[in-house]
């Protein structure tokens, strides 16, 4: 007799075959998509790590040289006038480009006020040098191998270097430096820094209209060239080093961040424990314990400068998305030693 298997035994039926294939699908399609979520996560991680290190890196630059100044050196620039870059402008027989104007103190009470978007500043340059030398030009009782002139202290000041009978020494003076304001050739102001932002129009299409910003352009609150970022600009900094008669050596100017829709500079005109009570309105009087009009720094008596910068990038997830892009505010509060 001839055994016949049912038709469970002969194998799936069409219908578990459709179930098991839809469950296959939504497996694949679950894991597919899991894929695709974490690979988006990871670009814009990495696309914010990017816009963090290199804001942050300005920052560190902009920290390191302020602390070698002082208040009386710190100046803001008027944004509203032409910075120009050429070769012409930039040339060491014209003066540093740009307007400087006079800082005026930031209150929390008016937070939008007295904020500026560059900044000048000059530091003592390379010329520090402190090396020990007696009256008649000996480094620690021996003949030095040259006459290391702009490498000893003050000592010899005003005398004929040997080699160069015409010349006399000129060298950095530590007591003038500490008790300058910064305007006399032996405190050794040498070395002048200004960074300032612009509208970024170094793309195909420029971003911005044209008027009276510093390179001839101000935002208009459009992509105009489609990266998914409204405004974008750029934070250059130039650079004038100084000879000891104060004519120019060198001037160069660069651009250090981009990616940048907004750039702050300001100087806090309160000391930093005169603050709003918790959970207060800052831009209030009321709010504060002690009155910040009434412990206000006298000129030349502030102690901080704060730096502002807000970097913005697409994010990959919506590239042409404006009011979808990644933005992120980075502030540091430098100390001055007046």
């Amino acid at each position: 007799m001839v055994k016949t298997r049912s038709s469970r035994e002969a194998g799936l039926t069409m219908l578990e075959v459709v179930i098991a294939t839809v469950i296959l699908t939504v497996i694949v399609g679950m894991a597919s998509w899991l894929v695709w979520s974490a690979s988006n996560h990871v670009t814009t991680t990495e696309v914010t790590v990017q816009l963090e290190m290199s804001a942050r890196e300005l920052l560190g630059m902009m920290t390191k040289e302020i602390h070698q100044s002082k208040i009386n050196r710190i100046e803001m620039l008027d944004t509203t006038l032409p910075i120009p870059c050429d070769a012409k402008s930039v040339d060491i027989s014209m003066p540093t480009p740009g307007k400087p104007v006079a800082y005026t103190q930031w209150s929390p009470l008016d937070p939008t006020k007295n904020k500026f978007e560059g900044i000048r500043f000059r530091t003592p340059g390379p010329m520090m040098d402190l090396t020990a030398v007696d009256k008649d030009g000996l480094v620690n009782g021996k003949k030095p191998p040259h006459d290391m002139v702009n490498s000893v202290n003050a000592d010899l000041n005003g005398k004929k270097i040997p080699s160069r009978p015409t010349e006399t020494y000129d060298n950095f003076d530590l007591k003038k430096f500490k008790d300058s304001q910064g305007d006399s050739t032996s405190s050794r102001w040498l070395y002048e820094v200004q960074y300032w932002w612009e509208i970024d129009n170094t793309g195909l299409t420029n971003e911005g209209d044209i008027g009276t910003g510093p390179n001839g352009y101000v935002p208009n609150l459009k992509d105009d060239d489609g990266d998914g970022v409204i405004d974008e600009g750029v934070v250059k900094k130039m650079e004038t080093w100084y000879n000891s008669d104060l004519t120019v050596k060198q001037r160069t100017v660069s651009v250090v961040l981009r990616d940048v829709i907004d750039f702050k500079v300001y100087v806090p005109g309160i000391p930093s424990w005169v603050v709003p009570n918790p959970g207060k309105d800052p831009t209030k009087k009321a709010s504060y314990k002690y009155d910040p009009e009434a412990n206000v720094f006298s000129a030349g008596a502030e102690q901080n400068v704060v730096i502002s910068v807000t970097v913005s990038k697409a994010d990959p997830r919506n590239p042409k998305i404006a009011d979808k892009n990644i933005v992120r505010t980075y502030t540091t509060t430098v100390d001055l030693r007046n």
